[in-house]
Formats: structure tokens, C-alpha cells, sequence
């Protein structure tokens, strides 16, 4: 495992193709994933059916391909998005004798629809594979799915309807003076606990959504471009070679420069993502172990977290989340907030997330110092953050709602 490379960027999507799975994903919220068609894809009529592939097609009792014998061919029925339609069409799933029994699919009739270099969506739906080509046009994804698909509008939920009643109640306050009001810098972090005791909110550090279990709060201040913290999440210990967040500061920090107020200490602030930082530190996915890797350039697999613990992670703090932003102002010498803006998002998928890491708008952080000797370890929360530029393809569902 120690000679990983990084992602073939071939494989990740561009930005339209991201545009369209966040359109898919308004009609179509289950798990997916994607493959961009090779010469030999299209000249063998033969697609190696991935590891997250298999995953959701079992997941969601389409085939097992652990049910299926060597040189065995199951055919079932596949759907094709087209031109204005929906083209139903014969798929096999098999495990050739040859090639280590690696799994494989064909959707036949594939070729009339896509090209070399075309990236492909695969889903489910009504335990039938659902294959979208992502070379047609956005206008065209939208209509054909219209005729299959609804949406369903988050202020249909009644405790998103109580929350939005409530903000609406914190807006008409207007200014509102902060938790820390004396604080020569004015923090994120002091909107959102302000906003949480306008709300009847105790602070908590629960493992669930903030609002009654089912709505994660988030708050931002307008003037900041800083990048949405989803949740602390450390590694799996007992399966990476460094064993705790102490050992991480130790092996790939730096001294703290603030010496005088915590002298012999070591320090790590930064953000890891698919290209190798200046510690050399970079994240790499592998499906086919279910693993997101941190990597060092020289020293290999340094932690590793498992997809599971992550979709856990994510689908718990964030089934829905509320997005408000705050406007910052000093009033007599003291920090003031004032609430006017909120965004609603819901249904956050493992495999976008998967796909965000790839592509680097998904990142995580290290924030923490321990003492040169492994005492006295503080930390700020390590956690997985996003580009709020692509919020809306993480969840899919988003909606602007005034407040």
C-alpha cells in the first residue's frame, strides 16, 4: 500500500459534468458512480464493474456478484436516459474465468449512446441499473427526468417550516449583541453559538444535527470566504501507521511560532487535499478497499478513514442542513450580529463526497499543537471541509429560502 499514486485526473469529472450530476442528483438521490468510456470499453463491449459499482448495485437488490459463478452470465433489464426518454435495455453482469473472475457489466446498445472520452452516470432505481450518458445537454437531462421524477421541497418538512419560523423571529431582531461581545476579533464560531441562544439552543457537542436531531446549524459571516466545516472526523488508528492526532502534530508539524506563550510546542494548521501540500501530505480514495488515504510524498500511507465511518459521520450531522449567514458591526465598542440569509440543503451522498475529495474541493484539516515531549495536546478539531461553491453538489437539494 505504500506505492499509491495519485488519482488519474482522466477518470474525475470537469465542471459541467459536475453541473450535471448536481441536476441529477435534484431527481435522483441515490448513491451513484461513474465511468468514462476507454477505446477498449467500446471496442470489447466490456465494462469492469468497480468496487462502489457492485456496492450499490447490491445495496439496492439488483445482483450480488458474489452470487454469480465463474464464466456465468445473469442478464437483466437496464434503463438508458436518451434524447426526451427513457430506453430500456438488456445489461449483463458477469465473472469471466480468465482475468482473475475480475466483475464485469455490459449495457447493450451502450455504443449508440456514447463516445470515447464520454463520462457516465450509474445509478438505481426500482432495482433496475439507471444509465445516463453525461455528453447530452443539461436542458435535455432536466426534461427527460422531469417525466419519470419529482422534486420534493424541503419547506414541505414541518420542522423545517418550525426553524424558518423561528430565524424569521431572530431576523425582525436586527442587531443581536454577541456571545463574546469584548473580542477584538469577531469569529464564525461566535455567530453560530449566538445564533444557537437566540434559538433556545444549549451548547453541545452532540454527535447528531443541531436543531431537535435533524437539522445541522451552520453560520457564516457574509465578509468571510473561508471553507464550510462539515464535521470532525479523525482517522481510523488501528489501521494507519500513525496511531493518534498527537503522533500526526509530532511527525509532520512545525515549531509553534508563538514560543513565549507555548514554549517547546509543535504546531499543525494546514489543509490536505488531492495534490500534495508543503508537508507533503495529499488524500488519495480507493473504492476498491472502501478507504480514504492520507498520503505522504516520501513516507506512503500515513492514516487512512473508512467510507463507512464517513457516510455515518456525514448522513448523521448533516440530514439537513441549515446554512445562515450573518452580517458582522461594532456597536458601542462591542460585536454585533445580524441574521439575513439562510440556505437549506439535505441528503448528503458518500459517492459525491468521494468525488469532491478527488477533485480537491473537498479537503481536510489539521488545527492543533502538542508539547515537543507528547504533553499537554490541544486541538481545534480536526475536520473535513468543503469549497461552499460546490455545497450544492455534495447535497444535491438546495434551497434558498427567505427568511
Amino acid at each position: 500500500m505504500e506505492n499509491f499514486k495519485k488519482i488519474n485526473t482522466y477518470f474525475s469529472p470537469n465542471e459541467q459534468e459536475l453541473k450535471k450530476m448536481k441536476l441529477i442528483q435534484e431527481y435522483i438521490r441515490n448513491e451513484f458512480a461513474f465511468i468514462r468510456m476507454t477505446d477498449t470499453m467500446l471496442e470489447k463491449s466490456i465494462i469492469d464493474a468497480s468496487h462502489y459499482l457492485r456496492k450499490i448495485l447490491k445495496d439496492a437488490n439488483v445482483i450480488d456478484y458474489l452470487n454469480i459463478s465463474p464464466d456465468e452470465k445473469i442478464y437483466k433489464k437496464a434503463v438508458i436516459l436518451s434524447d426526451n426518454e427513457f430506453v430500456e435495455k438488456k445489461v449483463s453482469y458477469y465473472r469471466p474465468k480468465t482475468k482473475n473472475g475480475d466483475p464485469r457489466t455490459w449495457v447493450y446498445g451502450l455504443k449508440n449512446y456514447v463516445r470515447t472520452g464520454d463520462l457516465v452516470y450509474f445509478t438505481t432505481y426500482q432495482s433496475k441499473l439507471l444509465v445516463i450518458p453525461l455528453n447530452l445537454d443539461e436542458n435535455t437531462i432536466r426534461k427527460t427526468l422531469e417525466l419519470q421524477f419529482t422534486t420534493q421541497k424541503l419547506l414541505d418538512n414541518k420542522i423545517v417550516k418550525e426553524l424558518v419560523e423561528k430565524l424569521k423571529i431572530v431576523k425582525a431582531k436586527g442587531w443581536i449583541k454577541s456571545v463574546n461581545p469584548t473580542s477584538p476579533k469577531i469569529a464564525p464560531k461566535d455567530a453560530g453559538e449566538t445564533l444557537e441562544r437566540e434559538l433556545g439552543i444549549k451548547p453541545n457537542n452532540l454527535i447528531s444535527a443541531d436543531y431537535k436531531g435533524q437539522i445541522e446549524l451552520k453560520s457564516k459571516i457574509r465578509e468571510t470566504k473561508n471553507n464550510d466545516t462539515l464535521f470532525s472526523c479523525v482517522p481510523n488508528w488501528s489501521k494507519s501507521k500513525i496511531k493518534s492526532s498527537a503522533e500526526m502534530i509530532l511527525t509532520y508539524g512545525y515549531p509553534c511560532k508563538n514560543q513565549e506563550k507555548y514554549p517547546e510546542f509543535m504546531d499543525l494548521y494546514v489543509t490536505v487535499k488531492n495534490k500534495a501540500n508543503p508537508q507533503g501530505l495529499y488524500l488519495l480514495s480507493e473504492d476498491e478497499d472502501e478507504m480514504l488515504y492520507q498520503c505522504h510524498i516520501a513516507d506512503g500511507i500515513t492514516c487512512v478513514w473508512d467510507y463507512e465511518a464517513i457516510e455515518k459521520k456525514i448522513k448523521e450531522k448533516h440530514p439537513k442542513t441549515a446554512w445562515v449567514v450573518a452580517e458582522t458591526k461594532k456597536i458601542n465598542g462591542e460585536n454585533y450580529f445580524k441574521y439575513i440569509e439562510l440556505e437549506m440543503t439535505q441528503n448528503p451522498l458518500l459517492s459525491q463526497f468521494i468525488v469532491l475529495i478527488n477533485d480537491g474541493y473537498l479537503t481536510f484539516d489539521w488545527r492543533g499543537r502538542v508539547k515537543s515531549d507528547g504533553t499537554k495536546y490541544k486541538d481545534k478539531g480536526h475536520a473535513f471541509r468543503l469549497n461552499p461553491k460546490y455545497r450544492d453538489v455534495l447535497f444535491g437539494d438546495l434551497e434558498k429560502i427567505e427568511i
